[in-house]
């Protein structure tokens, strides 16, 4: 079965951070990100927290697909199978987006 991958960054490609570009739609505005994650609803995310020309970071861009997910629980944005990673440079950025989402996937799933 196919499993949409999402990669989100303003300018890397998944390849700059040691994924294969292939295997990924890359999405480089978080307006954008956002409209393709509720009409796709990819199944993986690689974020990244800092997003240049935007005032939106990947961190806004997770939050969203939580309050998302939390908001449209039938359209089942989060699934239990869904998986992400942070790419970012930004430690503190980092650790947000992956607590952010840990928390969440631990609340609905009772697992991180």
């Amino acid at each position: 079965m196919y499993k949409l991958r999402m990669f989100i960054d303003d300018i890397r490609m998944p390849a700059d951070v040691g994924l294969k570009n292939s295997d990924f739609y890359i999405v480089r505005d978080p307006e954008l990100a956002l409209q393709k994650i509720l009409m796709l609803k990819p199944q993986h995310i690689a974020f990244d927290h800092d997003l240049a020309n935007t005032e939106h970071t990947g961190y806004d861009v997770a939050r969203a697909l939580v309050d998302f997910d939390q908001d449209c629980p039938s359209e089942m944005y989060i699934t239990a199978d869904f998986t992400f990673t942070c790419h970012s440079a930004n430690p503190i950025g980092k650790e947000n987006i992956l607590r952010l989402l840990n928390n969440y996937m631990e609340h609905k799933f009772g697992r991180v």
